[in-house]
């Protein structure tokens, strides 16, 4: 019951929002007529972790279709990142070190078990710090996206440089062909052992990858039988992993190579063929564009869309790029029913808010606690389904971290006690919740392990001439809601901004740094801001 009262109040915070941000620019001007700032950010939120007021502009001056090439052409921007710490492949323990005494063998199994705890959370970190700091940000949703599809874990793969690996082939074919994608994926080493196709041999299929394959990753469930299931198996026995070079491997002798009954055609099909007609079954594409059109969208497709969609990839030859321009220059993307209908992934929720405040990721470990605190393991989705995503980020546990990962970020190594009071009246004060739910919240004090310095809102103040409460709290406000602000709202975050430093404030004091920081504390804590 719980948990649905605060699911309820988060989907109210999805259905009465919508509107006209702020009065445009001298940029507008450019924009193509029926192409508003509002389109430029609702974009960039949904295909770029959100736009700074800067970033808006520009995309509203190139209208639709230059925004959209700006976004889906990010190879033509130069963009070079070191790689994480992680190790060269190692063959299994024991394998080049044959017969060990029982003490040696468990001190081989733990300090195999510790490098990879370590290399684990290297990537992670890597991971969120490119996210945040990349200039190619539809690069990273969409490796973020096909890792949630094409779903492996740390757990079960037990190998960081698999998982490494496995990163760069979806930011490599990310936006590519979805049939080389989906034979790249077959043959990588993390989901060979992920859904046990290393263990797939004929006379005795294993099942678990051919399944998937045709359930989640490609045609969607409903549109294939368990024979199918049974033959695509057969023509992926022998995919297997060469135990000295971590490298993908073919078995001959291990192979299935019979003949296959498979969607009206029989042949002696391998897996690549198999591949090739999944493709040229109508679901397939339907499929995939429902995947993307979620994920980006927020929300279920009008079926005219989806037909429309569908059509549009299956006729580019499976081309991921033509879909997605198709999506974004469709005008059911910019839909009022689209716009703030999507609950932000905690990925989303903590990039985004790096980004829109510009923030330096100086601390990406306790960002990666965060994400596994709201529920998103990055090299970890909880099961081969992914994440549900939507409504199911939110509960009572969860939501309180939302709107605690902010503190380290804000107050770095200081004592956010003014915040944390003030976000906690503001929860109490504004809120729809269910009344046990906010005799419940409680905001976490910082995290001692954080090594990042405090946000210090100067820059922003003297840039765009801040210089009063009003000034302040609706430019904040307009660069992380991007909605109307309540007028309610808004009053409490004045009346509580001038309680704090007077009328005629010094901006640059300490006093006044620490209440923005606090009003800022306060905006994220909101369910207008739990949803893009």
């Amino acid at each position: 019951m719980r948990q649905r009262g605060w699911r309820m109040w988060i989907a109210a915070a999805t259905l009465s929002l919508g509107g006209e941000l702020v009065d445009a620019q001298s940029t507008a001007k450019l924009a193509a007529p029926g192409w508003t700032r509002d389109d430029a950010a609702h974009l960039l939120r949904r295909a770029a972790f959100g736009g700074t007021p800067e970033q808006i502009d520009r995309f509203h001056a190139l209208g639709r279709q230059g925004a959209v090439s700006e976004l889906v052409d990010y190879e033509k921007v130069k963009a070079a990142f070191e790689p994480p710490s992680v190790m060269p492949y190692e063959p299994p323990p024991f394998y080049k070190e044959g017969p060990l005494a029982p003490e040696e063998r468990q001190e081989v199994i733990r300090i195999r078990r510790q490098n990879h705890i370590i290399e684990f959370s290297n990537m992670s970190e890597w991971w969120l710090r490119r996210m945040i700091s990349t200039p190619r940000p539809l690069e990273e949703k969409l490796t973020l996206f096909w890792h949630g599809h094409f779903t492996s874990g740390m757990r079960e793969v037990e190998n960081p440089r698999f998982l490494y690996d496995q990163n760069q082939l979806f930011r490599r074919l990310a936006k590519g062909s979805f049939g080389e994608l989906v034979k790249a994926i077959s043959a990588d080493p993390a989901m060979l052992r992920y859904l046990d196709n290393v263990s797939n041999v004929a006379g005795h299929p294993n099942e678990n990858y051919a399944r998937e394959l045709l359930e989640l990753f490609t045609m969607g469930e409903g549109n294939y039988s368990e024979n199918d299931i049974k033959a695509v198996a057969r023509a992926f026995t022998g995919w297997t992993i060469n135990r000295a070079t971590g490298t993908p491997f073919f078995e001959m002798q291990k192979h299935d190579f019979g003949f296959k009954a498979l969607f009206g055609q029989f042949r002696r099909f391998n897996g690549y063929d198999v591949v090739d007609l999944i493709l040229a079954q109508p679901a397939t594409a339907k499929h995939v564009a429902h995947e993307l059109w979620v994920y980006f969208a927020g929300t279920e497709p009008d079926p005219a869309v989806l037909t429309y969609l569908a059509s549009t990839f299956q006729r580019s030859n499976f081309s991921i790029e033509a879909l997605l321009r198709a999506m974004f220059m469709h005008d059911a993307f910019y839909a009022p029913a689209v716009k703030f209908a999507a609950v932000k992934s905690p990925a989303e929720l903590v990039v985004g808010t790096y980004r829109l405040l510009e923030l330096p990721p100086s601390n990406a470990a306790s960002l990666a606690t965060a994400l596994r605190r709201m529920g998103q393991e990055l090299f970890q989705p909880p099961n081969v389904k992914g994440w549900d995503g939507g409504l199911k980020w939110i509960n009572t546990s969860t939501l309180l971290e939302r709107y605690n990962f902010v503190v380290g970020a804000l107050y770095g190594n200081e004592a956010p006690r003014e915040g944390e009071q003030m976000a906690m009246r503001m929860q109490q004060m504004m809120s729809d919740m269910p009344p046990e739910m906010a005799s419940e919240l409680k905001l976490a004090t910082r995290d001692p392990n954080v090594d990042q310095p405090p946000f210090d809102p100067a820059p922003l103040l003297r840039k765009y001439k801040l210089d009063t409460a009003e000034k302040i709290v609706d430019h904040f406000a307009s660069r992380l809601l991007q909605q109307p602000l309540p007028e309610r709202m808004r009053r409490t975050l004045l009346d509580r901004l001038k309680s704090q430093v007077g009328d005629s404030p010094n901006w640059d004091s300490e006093s006044a740094t620490t209440a923005i920081r606090g009003l800022i504390h306060l905006i994220v804590s909101t369910p207008e801001y739990q949803v893009e």
